[in-house]
């Protein structure tokens, strides 16, 4: 049977992405208001502004997101997990690097979820908006 790409979980995703995006592009807003802009073409160059911003944190969020499901903070959580266990005496986390790094490594492999690609689809939407606001800026 043939699995459906927008599950219950992906849409939930997408809609955390998309109110992320639009609370960045709030925040922009408040900063560069193009409704108080001198003449058109200054409004369209805020607009892409507020749109673009929001499309390259998620942007960035999103290759964090991958680096990290690739393993590549494992050592440091590992190692910070290891100080913190060595002074706070806590039964999780003393169970989490009671063994080796290599131990540890395996479990968090399994423990991984699927890389989210709804961030990649937001960031998407948000800069073809602020790609269409720059021509405008550009044809204006």
């Amino acid at each position: 049977m043939k699995k459906k790409f927008f599950t219950k979980e992906r849409i939930i995703a997408l809609i955390k992405y998309l109110i992320t995006g639009i609370v960045i592009s709030a925040l922009c807003l408040i900063f560069r208001n193009p409704f108080t802009a001198s003449d058109l073409k200054e409004a369209l160059r805020y607009s892409s502004d507020i749109t673009l911003i929001p499309a390259v944190l998620e942007y960035g969020m999103v290759a964090l997101s991958f680096s990290a499901h690739q393993g590549t903070f494992d050592g440091l959580s590992y190692s910070v997990k290891y100080i913190v266990a060595k002074f706070i005496p806590l039964p999780k986390l003393d169970e989490e690097v009671s063994g080796t790094y290599a131990d540890y490594k395996e479990i968090r492999k399994e423990k991984r979820k699927p890389i989210q690609v709804e961030g990649l689809i937001v960031a998407t939407i948000f800069l073809l908006i602020a790609i269409g606001f720059y021509i405008a800026y550009y044809q204006v």
